[in-house]
């Protein structure tokens, strides 16, 4: 087998299997890697030559050696990195399109780099402030899990064995345990079951945009997953109309990569307003959906012309916010988790202890 039999078997793998994403992490290495050697002035070609001889995930080299095969046939970068959608963004594809038009790839690559830098930067914000919480609460319901299946029921044999009354909460307590030990397959049955249920409402059109609207309705994590959206919007919309794209195909990339059908729906209103001739603050304003800031800062750089860099600022701006938003939301989780499982964890002690302390009595007596 030659190097190019090689190579189209690769892509072809690499096509089939959506799985082989590649990591923000190294998606924005790769864009900052270009876009500095770019910027130095060395060519294209030996730009990803480069990048090949210094890329550490196999499935981005594979894909950095396709990319460098189909420029030697003749492709643009914009078109080779179309036979990945799955790894490289329509809107990624677009900032590099028409920065080959411009001739300003570098430019292209490192505002592809900023944006991805910022989206990493929110998503470890996330990561590191849920840490805690979920190990807190992970550890509690391993604890309970274990104390009601195994370490009760054992203890109840001995106090029935020593014919021990049982006080009403250790019999409440037995009831749940019993439940569980006995049921355990149909539970677990019944929660793939549903969750399986969700994911295939989820992937239809109106199970989507009914999930979207009320999971940015939901307490505690709502605002996050609501500004998150936002933020994509504005940056994304910022950036593409910021490269020279087109107002209209800015807007609905935007609307794309903002990831919610429901707000989606309002988005497509205000590209209706742009065909129209009117502007899209004014939509947005209307429609009571997105936050002020983002249609002052909106409208003010459609009246300036400054639509591209009022965007992006708007995106800061929320972006501080939802950081402030995700450690108010945790100081309220972190109390409530403790008081939850630490409840539990008292309750299954007192149904523990309670027929111990009346078994020690009889037996002193």
């Amino acid at each position: 087998m030659d190097f190019e039999q090689y190579l189209t078997r690769q892509r072809t793998a690499i096509q089939k299997n959506k799985y082989s994403k590649i990591k923000i992490n190294e998606l924005f290495v790769f864009a900052r890697q270009f876009h500095t050697l770019l910027k130095a002035g060395i060519p294209l070609f030996r730009s990803i030559e480069i990048i090949i001889s210094q890329t550490q995930n196999k499935h981005l080299k594979y894909v950095c050696l396709i990319i460098k095969s189909e420029l030697l046939e003749g492709s643009s970068l914009s078109d080779a990195m179309k036979l990945f959608p799955h790894i490289f963004p329509n809107f990624f594809i677009s900032l590099i399109s028409v920065g080959e038009t411009r001739g300003n790839i570098d430019e292209s690559f490192n505002r592809m780099a900023t944006y991805l830098d910022k989206k990493r930067e929110l998503q470890n914000k996330i990561v590191n402030a849920l840490i805690y919480p979920v190990i807190l609460i992970a550890t509690g319901l391993v604890v309970i899990t274990l104390l009601i299946s195994f370490v009760l029921p054992k203890f109840v044999s001995i106090f029935i064995q020593n014919e021990t009354p049982l006080p009403f909460i250790t019999q409440i307590t037995l009831g749940i345990s019993a439940f569980i030990t006995s049921h355990y397959i149909i539970i677990l049955a019944c929660i793939m079951a549903s969750v399986a249920g969700i994911g295939i409402n989820y992937n239809t059109p109106k199970g989507r945009l009914q999930f979207d609207q009320i999971i940015i309705k939901l307490p505690v994590i709502g605002p996050i997953v609501y500004n998150i959206a936002i933020i994509r919007f504005a940056r994304t919309l910022g950036i593409l109309y910021g490269s020279g794209i087109a107002l209209i195909t800015s807007i609905e990339m935007a609307r794309d990569i903002m990831g919610n059908l429901y707000l989606g729906g309002f988005i497509n209103q205000a590209i209706k307003s742009v065909k129209e001739g009117k502007g899209v603050a004014g939509t947005l304003n209307d429609s009571g959906q997105f936050p002020p800031i983002l249609v002052e800062m909106i409208g003010t750089g459609e009246e300036t012309g400054t639509l591209d860099t009022l965007a992006v600022e708007a995106a800061d701006f929320l972006d501080n916010e939802t950081e402030y938003i995700i450690r108010r939301q945790i100081a309220y989780i972190e109390p409530i988790a403790l008081i939850f499982i630490g409840g539990l964890i008292v309750i299954i002690a007192a149904s523990l202890l309670l027929p111990i302390f009346r078994l020690a009595s009889s037996i002193h007596h």
